[in-house]
């Protein structure tokens, strides 16, 4: 009684999950997922304990999972024969005589079951860890009839292009329990500021149970819910579907959305967008054109190299000029490093410098190198200069063992910075990168660092931006690796 109860509570507590999933991703990935708990369950049955205090919690367990599985097979076999396998002018027919064989062989199967069981009646013993009983060639059938089955079931027509796999996959990505109650909510909100909190959440979920709610909110009238949704397609793993309607926000006459439609592409990593992200290139709004370059720079989209480094040279607006400029150092384009320094040199602003030194950097190698010198030197640049050169102090002298001067130069700045001299410092490091021969470098390391070495040597006020990047490209040619 107590089995027969698991059972039933298993097959009452899917059945909502079951239809829902028939519903919408079709029958025949509900029908095999099924099928293969089919496979699972002579085996828990099998190597479940025997004679144990334990046993009928772990029989309820299993007998839930039997309701699960029946109902899953039931329900998926039941949508597809009736919605596309039989075709509507033959149902009758064709239904008469499968229901036909399916009630000879449901009567077969019983009396083979008991003749098996007769016929193995003496069968004891034990075979490594298995048990060895009457009921072991049931079990064999039952593993193998499924294996079987689910060949067959494979190669009927679906009715839907969801595969079993992306199916089983729906349920492992991302947090699958967080999307399915953020699904009831996105339904039952019942104000525009509920729909955005769920929303939200559909996208913190990054599962793709929720891909169709979040296309949903895409198309919700009201803005917040739009804007909340783009923002959550950005945190999903790239989906055709998504990246379709993002691109299609982009060419939308709404800015506001474009402007982020823009950046969730970038985000999201699908190489697809790349053509409505160059497409974007041409958008009449400055933002726009703005997020698409940088969009495109972290796509890694180098064959649009050539067009923003035509761009850069003629463009004057200082936003654009800015996400070229980030866009080209992502792609390590080295034909940029000119321009790159003009911007570095000319601009007025600390935050275009900076986006101009980390472009620099990042062309150079190392983008993490230099990340971490940033930060370690917004409390105490000097000490943090002075420690960073101390660990390459050895490498320097290795590098040039036949030029002691440039030894004696090294230690120089290093002592200076330890004292917070930060222009003096600077002016000791300029001649030092003057004074080195870099033909070992790499030529955009050599640019940069000839560049740095003058501004470095004749700066009227302390540039931190000069002097990191300086140190940057130094340590990258003394430790290419």
């Amino acid at each position: 009684i107590f089995v027969q109860m698991g059972t039933l509570l298993g097959t009452i507590a899917s059945s909502y999950l079951w239809g829902w999933a028939a519903d919408r991703y079709g029958g025949r990935p509900v029908m095999l997922t099924g099928v293969t708990y089919f496979v699972l369950m002579p085996l828990l049955w099998w190597f479940m304990p025997r004679n144990s205090p334990l046993s009928l919690a772990i029989a309820l367990v299993v007998a839930f999972l039997q309701g699960l599985a029946n109902l899953g097979w039931g329900i998926g076999a039941t949508r597809l024969l009736f919605g596309s396998v039989v075709p509507a002018e033959k149902k009758m027919d064709y239904l008469a005589i499968w229901f036909a064989w399916a009630g000879i062989t449901a009567g077969i199967s019983q009396l083979a079951g008991g003749w098996i069981l007769d016929y193995g009646r003496n069968m004891a013993g034990q075979l490594w860890l298995i048990a060895l009983d009457p009921y072991v060639p049931l079990f064999v059938l039952a593993i193998v009839a499924p294996l079987l089955s689910i060949i067959l079931l494979a190669a009927i027509r679906g009715d839907s292009a969801v595969s079993m796999g992306q199916f089983a996959g729906l349920f492992l990505r991302g947090n699958p329990f967080m999307a399915m109650n953020s699904l009831v909510k996105y339904y039952a909100a019942p104000d525009e500021y509920s729909a955005v909190r769920t929303t939200e959440r559909l996208g913190q979920a990054r599962s793709t149970l929720a891909v169709n709610e979040i296309l949903d909110a895409l198309r919700d009238p009201r803005f917040n819910v739009r804007f909340e949704a783009i923002q959550a397609a950005a945190r999903m793993k790239p989906d055709p579907q998504l990246t379709a309607a993002l691109a299609g926000i982009l060419t939308s006459k709404h800015p506001a959305l474009g402007v982020l439609a823009a950046w969730a592409l970038g985000r999201i990593g699908d190489p697809t967008a790349i053509p409505p992200l160059r497409a974007g290139l041409e958008s009449p709004y400055k933002s726009i054109q703005s997020h698409c370059v940088r969009a495109l720079g972290t796509l890694q989209d180098k064959r649009s190299i050539p067009q923003m480094l035509a761009k850069i040279e003629t463009e004057s607006d200082e936003g654009l000029l800015l996400a070229y400029a980030s866009a080209l150092g992502n792609m390590r384009a080295s034909k940029a490093s000119f321009k790159l320094l003009d911007l570095l040199h000319e601009s007025a602003d600390d935050e275009m410098r900076w986006e101009a030194a980390l472009a620099l950097a990042r062309i150079v190698g190392n983008e993490k190198q230099f990340i971490q010198l940033w930060r370690n030197t917004r409390t105490d640049i000097g000490t943090t200069v002075a420690q960073t050169l101390s660990r390459f102090k050895k490498k320097l002298a290795q590098a040039y063992p036949y030029e002691p001067e440039l030894s004696q130069l090294f230690t120089d700045a290093i002592d200076t910075f330890a004292r917070d001299d930060l222009a003096a410092g600077s002016h000791q490091l300029g001649q030092l990168l003057q004074s080195m021969p870099l033909d070992s470098c790499e030529y955009v390391a050599t640019t940069v660092a000839e560049a740095c070495a003058e501004q470095l040597r004749n700066q009227e006020e302390f540039r931190d931006d000069y002097l990191l990047l300086a140190i940057h490209t130094l340590l990258r040619c003394l430790s290419p690796n």
